[in-house]
């Protein structure tokens, strides 16, 4: 993939001279308190409430076509968490929103 650390849990890899593709590593929440960060190894991520139920709901399916920064365009298949378990992440991301103010 070709991938650097780039920061905490973001991974960088240059596209051309202007722009650079970039993913965060997040891990599911393994309590009911998540941390902010964790560390696995020698690697900072994310822990994500919610994460782990919502990986086990049927997952829907979407093809899509990604319109790129330079205008080209990609197909590409996205597998999302269904209508459940994204209302399953919602719920955790304001509980955890809420428990932090």
């Amino acid at each position: 993939m070709g991938c650097r650390k780039a920061l905490g849990n973001r991974w960088e890899r240059p596209i051309d001279d202007v722009r650079t593709a970039a993913v965060d590593l997040l891990i599911p929440a393994c309590t009911s308190s998540a941390l902010h960060t964790e560390k696995v190894a020698d690697v900072v991520t994310t822990e994500v409430p919610g994460l782990a139920e919502a990986s086990l709901q049927s997952p829907v399916t979407v093809d899509a076509t990604l319109t790129l920064g330079d205008s080209t365009s990609r197909n590409a298949t996205v597998v999302l968490p269904d209508a459940a378990g994204m209302l399953m992440l919602k719920a955790a991301a304001a509980r955890t929103v809420r428990d932090e103010a």
